[in-house]
C-alpha cells in the first residue's frame, strides 16, 4: 500500500481550488513512472527504476501488477551542479558548466592515485572529475543496495532490468558509466514514445517528463475500486 498525507495532498488541492479547477483523481510519482513504463510492456517482470532528480534521486522496485519498494537517495542533479558553483558562477552558470563538462572516469582514478600522494585545496578539471565520480558512486551504492535487498527477499522475482531517468543524466558520460559498473541490462526511458505531437519536439530534454508522460498515460481512473 502506498499513501501520502493528507496535509500535504490538500496543499496540493489548494492550488486547483484557488484557480476554480476541479480535481477528479491524482496519482502519485512514483506510480506515474510504473504506469509509463506498464504500458510499454517493460514491467512484465521486476525492474528498478531511478530516477535522478534535482533535490533527490529515487529508486522504485516494481513489476506491472506489483509494488516492491521506494526510496530516496540525497545524492542528485543539484550534488553534481554544486560541484561547479563558486563566487564567480550563478547557479545558472553552474548549470552550463555541467551540461558541458565530460566525465572520465579512468581520469578520476588515475587523479585519485595522484592525490594519495600529495594534499591540495586546488580546484581543477582533474579534481572535478574525481567529485564527480564520487557522488556517482555514490548511487551506484545505493542501486546495488536495493538490488540485494530485493533479491534476498524475492528470490522467485529478482530484478530483471533498470531503467534511467531524470534530470541528472544530462551530465555526459553518467550513462556510460552506470552501464560499465552495474551488471544488468540498463536502458534509459523515452517518455514520449506513445504521444504524438504536431510539432518538432526535439527542443524538448526527455529527461525531464516521464512522470508528466506516466500522469497522463496512467491507468488510474476516477472512481476506479
Amino acid at each position: 500500500m502506498t499513501g501520502i498525507s493528507k496535509d500535504i495532498l490538500n496543499g496540493y488541492l489548494e492550488i486547483f481550488d484557488n484557480n476554480m479547477l476541479k480535481v477528479e483523481v491524482f496519482n502519485l510519482e512514483d506510480m506515474a513512472l510504473i504506469s509509463l513504463l506498464s504500458k510499454d510492456k517493460r514491467l512484465e517482470k521486476p525492474a528498478l527504476i531511478l530516477d535522478v532528480g534535482a533535490r533527490s534521486s529515487k529508486i522504485l522496485i516494481a513489476a506491472e501488477n506489483k509494488f516492491y519498494l521506494s526510496r530516496e537517495v540525497d545524492t542528485s542533479g543539484d550534488n553534481f551542479s554544486n560541484l561547479f558553483l563558486n563566487e564567480e558562477k550563478s547557479h545558472e552558470e553552474a548549470e552550463i558548466e555541467k551540461k558541458k563538462f565530460e566525465f572520465f572516469p579512468e581520469q578520476a582514478e588515475v587523479e585519485e592515485k595522484k592525490f594519495d600522494l600529495m594534499l591540495t585545496d586546488i580546484d581543477t578539471a582533474e579534481t572535478t572529475q574525481k567529485r564527480v565520480k564520487e557522488l556517482v558512486d555514490e548511487i551506484i551504492f545505493e542501486i546495488n543496495r536495493s538490488l540485494e535487498y530485493h533479491n534476498e527477499r524475492n528470490k522467485e522475482n529478482p530484478v530483471e532490468n533498470i531503467y534511467l531517468t531524470g534530470g541528472g543524466l544530462l551530465l555526459n558520460g553518467l550513462t556510460s558509466y552506470f552501464k560499465e559498473q552495474i551488471d544488468y541490462k540498463i536502458s534509459i526511458i523515452d517518455p514520449l514514445k506513445e504521444f504524438d505531437f504536431k510539432n518538432d519536439v526535439k527542443q524538448i530534454n526527455k529527461h525531464f517528463m516521464a512522470t508528466a508522460a506516466g500522469t497522463i498515460i496512467s491507468e488510474v481512473m476516477h472512481n476506479e475500486s
